[in-house]
């Protein structure tokens, strides 16, 4: 019997990622672990002014793991991935549709290298 998986948008995916990833949990925390300044201010901000760096993480971490994602776990009804919902949407063959991932993560990586340096130039 073949089991009926809901076909996500890959967009949806993405949107997702950052709440269903610890990624921000997990940077906040070692945050704090590793900083000698640690105030209610500089937490707000981390929520607040970083959460696109915060984001781009955790899209990175969705996209790795579900290029990591085996067939096996596919074969015993894991969720479709990014791969595979790219593949529906497009027509993309394997090959094609982990490449654009590949991309994807690149880019993603190149936004969150750019939002870090203009976080980085003094305002004002």
């Amino acid at each position: 019997m073949v089991q009926k998986r809901l076909q996500t948008k890959l967009g949806r995916i993405h949107a997702n990622a950052w709440i269903s990833t610890s990624v921000p949990a997990f940077l906040i925390h070692l945050y704090c672990v590793f900083s000698d300044q640690i105030s209610i201010q500089i937490l707000e901000s981390l929520s607040e002014d970083r959460q696109h760096v915060v984001r781009c993480s955790a899209i990175v971490l969705r996209l790795a793991n579900d290029l990591a994602t085996s067939p096996d776990e596919l074969a015993r009804g894991d969720v479709l991935k990014s791969v595979q919902c790219y593949m529906h949407e497009t027509g993309a063959s394997e090959k094609e549709a982990r490449a654009h991932m590949q991309q994807m993560i690149s880019d993603t990586w190149n936004e969150m290298n750019y939002e870090t340096k203009i976080a980085l130039v003094p305002r004002g």
